[in-house]
C-alpha cells in the first residue's frame, strides 16, 4: 500500500514540474522574449533530465519512467523553442 502512495506522490511531483515548464513555455510564446533565459542553464537542466531518465529506467520504476518521460518530452520542446526564438534574429 505504501508503494501506491509513493507512486502517486512521484507522479504528482512530475505533474507539478510539468505544469511549471508548460507555464513558462506559454509565457515565452506570448512575449517571444528569451533574452533572460540562459542557454547553458537549459542545456545543463536537459542533461540532468536525461540522466535521471536513464536512472529510473535502470531501476525499472514504471511511475517514475512515465513521469520523467513526459517531463523530458516537454522540457525538450521548451529547449527547442528557446533556441529557435533566441537564434531566429
Amino acid at each position: 500500500m505504501a508503494s501506491f502512495y509513493l507512486d502517486f506522490a512521484s507522479l504528482a511531483a512530475f505533474g507539478i514540474l510539468t505544469v511549471g515548464v508548460a507555464h513558462q513555455m506559454i509565457k515565452t510564446c506570448q512575449t517571444k522574449s528569451v533574452k533572460d533565459i540562459s542557454t547553458v542553464e537549459c542545456v545543463a537542466r536537459m542533461l540532468a533530465c536525461y540522466l535521471l531518465l536513464a536512472k529510473v529506467i535502470a531501476i525499472q520504476d514504471t511511475a517514475l519512467i512515465i513521469g520523467q518521460g513526459f517531463f523530458n518530452l516537454l522540457y525538450t520542446a521548451y529547449f527547442v523553442m528557446v533556441l529557435i526564438l533566441k537564434y531566429k534574429n
